[in-house]
């Protein structure tokens, strides 16, 4: 979090989806903690996948998702940064959006994910805007559901180190107008999975 964005990260989200080849991991290291809140929760994508029933995930299976920086706040802080908008075109012309399968395999556990995430993903191709909106509002709860949750109190010199491919992750935006300050290292994957 930063003065200009105090919640920047206060959404579920995985990193950096709107990649053709996303991260594998993330690791975060406290050094500023706020005295209270800016806990940081994690969703397991596995567990998501595994609460919905066989027919629903046939369905899903056979779906893609459309992923775009665009869509995560990003456009109005380019143009905050660089009113001209040429920022914000050179980032348009690097970075296209992508697709991604809605269902992906893990390619360690062998386990299929839920992936698809509110801060990155637009919508569904194939599908009406009217039913892929409605279809990711439904799949976007499901890493609300606290049993399929992990949260983490931070404290100086807490690192944390996840799995970018099989969560989400949501930092609590409850300790403005104090700060917190991380230092984030992301881990490049090798081969897309």
């Amino acid at each position: 979090s930063t003065a200009d964005r105090p919640r920047a990260a206060s959404n579920w989200h995985a990193d950096i989806t709107w990649r053709e080849q996303p991260p594998l991991g993330t690791s975060l290291y406290a050094q500023v903690i706020p005295a209270t809140g800016g806990d940081t929760v994690w969703a397991s994508l596995t567990k998501a996948w595994e609460s919905l029933p066989p027919a629903f995930q046939a369905y899903l299976e056979t779906l893609t998702a459309v992923h775009t920086w665009e869509i995560s706040g990003w456009t109005e802080y380019l143009l905050r940064k660089d009113a001209s908008g040429d920022e914000l075109k050179a980032a348009r012309a690097k970075y296209p959006p992508v697709e991604h399968p809605v269902v992906r395999v893990h390619p360690v556990t062998g386990k299929k994910i839920l992936y698809v995430n509110s801060t990155f993903t637009s919508h569904i191709k194939g599908l009406t805007r009217s039913a892929s909106d409605a279809l990711l509002t439904q799949l976007f709860e499901l890493v609300r559901v606290p049993e399929f949750q992990a949260r983490l109190r931070w404290a100086p010199g807490t690192l944390a180190v996840w799995d970018n491919r099989s969560t989400q992750h949501y930092a609590v935006g409850d300790f403005f107008p104090q700060h917190r300050k991380l230092h984030r290292i992301t881990i490049t994957a090798e081969q897309t999975f």
